[in-house]
């Protein structure tokens, strides 16, 4: 990841404890501009350079040679103080991520829409707290589709850096009383070689966390301190020193060229980009060489000199301008927007980074009052991303029924967050409680299970209870489709353990409540045609018996079953096109998903859950699809009303619109 240009970087003191050389490195800012065009065409064009996300870990080696570098030089020189460095590194990082952040938040306003916009404000609060790593790797892998939607993902490299920072200068600092040179640098060398080992055996478990995280990726910092403890490694033959930089070289261009995003990275894989970062440093310690002159070329530096500003605003352009056109851009569009970064970046680096790193005329800023204006960004910026996280996205800023569409789109079931999981199932009455007040040792009439596919049916059947005067609750949870005693071996152990109390914290709820006179089952039923086995015989299990084991079980115990069939599912919610339509008076059939596909997704289990209704005495079913779809195309509208909050589930309003839509079964 770029950082600004370090225009006077000390050096370890020499063996005889003269002053550090304060020499500038022009090469590091051509390494760091051929960082960044890496990154740049990997994000612009990732079919022709398919590795260019290398260009971070270029940045993690720079970074970890130039701030040891810098710290070892201040230690040694007994005029390191803690809270200086982080002062220092407040007033070089700090100021241009602000203004990008407020200009991406101004653009968000005109061009995302109140979920994207929402999903922007979540990121923002973890990303301002240095936690853009975590919010992320929580959210999707770097290289999953969604990622081309979320205007900050960038910024985990950042919050990587940044975590550095906080945790390094404390670490240096205990390991500088190491006597000698050598122990120092091989203790450094001993934690990169950890890290290196835990990336590697992290990858096949969790290669998101391996992606994402410092641990993982510290070794790569740690490459560039032990260079900057070691103190240059003389090449006294400038034939080799120019070909160390040569094959350096062609070790970054070529991992940018033939990698692809896959099992070994950021493991071995990385390995060789890294190995060509401290190669370049070595050589450019040394004497100069056609690579290291053309690094330290004005050009060259100049990119490097606006790197960090580059890298904050190339990424939130080119996502807002694929977000705006709803597809992949051409070469001319994807051009326009890296001159529009271009241009940014220069203008952050000339009138944000410069002034603030070195202030004309005005007094520079104290160290109390550098960090007191971060902890007052961080903490503005923060609340700015809680505030659109609260107000879910600022629907009404759309007008008239587009704003009332958002607005909508943006409740789900009120009863979620204190009645839905496993561990909320039997406790919560007097909240999860809706239609009747049942009283304390009574029974429930009715309840509905299952997963978040059964959820945002809540807000539908608590107003059915109410009508009919019946006392329910839901008891769902997300992932663990209404199936008693099967697992889905694709899901983590984790999650298996929790659907498997999940079923026996139903049955317990069923036994608890001996008049249950109807449950609702739902779930998204196409997700449990994977593979699955029963925990009774350890055997495979198919859908098909699985289901009817379980509403077998019910009848058993005279509670009658409502099967409700799953909405259908859009791979992109069309929630922009049917606004257009809405705002024009165009034709929103024009925004459906062809009725062919959803029926052959359907096609493995709606046809099983209406056999058995048609079988099974006291059991019912209800095809969902039929409401949303007409004989040529599917659409997330009922009566008027945009039915969903995501691609997968229903709004409240929508749920509570299917109300003239469903029969439900009478109740005895």
């Amino acid at each position: 990841m770029p950082r600004p240009s370090q225009t006077s970087s000390p050096a370890p003191a020499s063996p005889t404890g003269t002053q550090p050389d304060q020499s500038y490195l022009p090469f590091v800012d051509g390494m760091r501009a051929l960082a960044i065009i890496c990154v740049l065409l990997y994000h612009a064009f990732p079919g022709l350079v398919s590795g260019g996300f290398i260009g971070v870990d270029v940045f993690f080696v720079i970074s970890g040679f130039l701030i040891t570098r810098l710290l070892a030089g201040d230690m040694r020189a007994e005029r390191f103080t803690y809270l200086g460095f982080l002062a220092r590194r407040v007033r070089r990082l700090l100021p241009a991520a602000f203004a990008c952040f407020a200009g991406v938040a101004l653009l968000g306003a005109f061009i995302l829409l109140p979920d994207a916009y929402e999903a922007f404000g979540r990121s923002l609060v973890s990303v301002s707290v240095m936690l853009g790593n975590f919010h992320f790797l929580d959210r999707a892998g770097y290289f999953a589709p969604p990622a081309q939607e979320m205007l900050l993902l960038h910024t985990w490299s950042l919050a990587v850096e940044d975590q550095f920072y906080l945790i390094w200068p404390l670490l240096l600092a205990a390991l500088m009383k190491l006597r000698g040179k050598a122990a120092l640098t091989g203790m450094v060398v001993a934690i990169g070689f950890v890290s290196f080992v835990h990336a590697v055996s992290a990858i096949p478990g969790n290669a998101d966390y391996a992606f994402y995280m410092l641990a993982p990726r510290a070794w790569e910092l740690m490459l560039g301190a032990a260079l900057a403890l070691a103190g240059p490694i003389a090449i006294e033959n400038r034939y080799a020193n120019s070909a160390l930089a040569l094959v350096s070289a062609a070790a970054i261009i070529a991992s940018a060229f033939l990698l692809q995003s896959g099992p070994y990275f950021p493991g071995l894989a990385a390995l060789p980009a890294c190995l060509g970062s401290a190669g370049l440093i070595v050589a450019g310690l040394n004497r100069r060489s056609l690579i290291i002159d053309a690094l330290a070329s004005k050009p060259a530096v100049f990119v490097g000199l606006i790197s960090y500003s580059l890298y904050l605003w190339h990424w939130p352009l080119l996502a807002l301008a694929r977000y705006q056109a709803e597809r992949s851009l051409t070469v001319v569009e994807t051009l326009g927007v890296l001159a529009a970064s271009l241009a940014l970046a220069t203008l952050s680096w000339r009138f944000v980074e410069e002034p603030i790193r070195r202030p004309r005329g005005a007094r520079k800023a104290t160290k109390t009052q550098t960090l007191g204006f971060a902890v007052a960004g961080i903490i503005v910026f923060a609340l700015c991303g809680l505030a659109l996280r609260e107000a879910d996205g600022l629907p009404r800023r759309f007008p008239g029924e587009v704003g009332k569409m958002f607005t909508d789109m943006g409740q789900g079931n009120p009863w979620r967050e204190r009645c839905d999981g496993v561990e909320n199932a039997l406790i919560h009455d007097d909240e999860c409680n809706f239609g009747r007040r049942k009283s304390d040792d009574s029974s429930y009439d009715i309840a509905l299970f299952g997963d978040s596919n059964a959820d945002h049916f809540t807000p539908l059947i608590a107003d059915w209870a109410a009508e009919n005067n019946l006392a329910g609750r839901q008891v769902t949870q997300s992932q663990c489709g209404p199936v008693y005693d099967v697992q889905r071996l694709l899901l983590p152990a984790l999650t298996r353990q929790q659907c498997a109390d999940y079923h026996e914290t139903v049955r317990r709820f069923v036994a608890q409540n001996p008049d249950l006179k109807l449950v609702i089952l739902s779930a998204n039923w196409s997700s449990y045609l994977s593979e699955m086995t029963s925990r009774v015989s350890s055997g495979p299990v198919v859908f098909a018996d699985a289901l009817e084991m379980t509403v077998r079980e019910l009848r058993a115990q005279d509670i009658e079953v409502l099967l409700l069939g799953r909405i259908p599912h859009y791979a992109e919610l069309p929630a922009r096109c049917i606004a257009r339509a809405v705002a024009s008076d165009g034709k929103i059939e024009d925004c459906g998903t062809p009725r062919r596909d959803v029926d052959r997704e359907l096609s493995l289990t709606e046809p099983n859950m209406q056999a058995l209704a048609a079988v099974e005495n006291g059991v019912y079913f209800v095809d969902i699809s039929d409401i949303f779809c007409g004989d040529a195309v599917c659409l997330p509208v009922v009566n008027g009303i945009f039915a969903y909050r995501d691609p997968g589930h229903l709004s409240a309003a929508g749920a509570r619109a299917l109300k003239t839509e469903i029969a439900f079964p009478p109740i005895r």
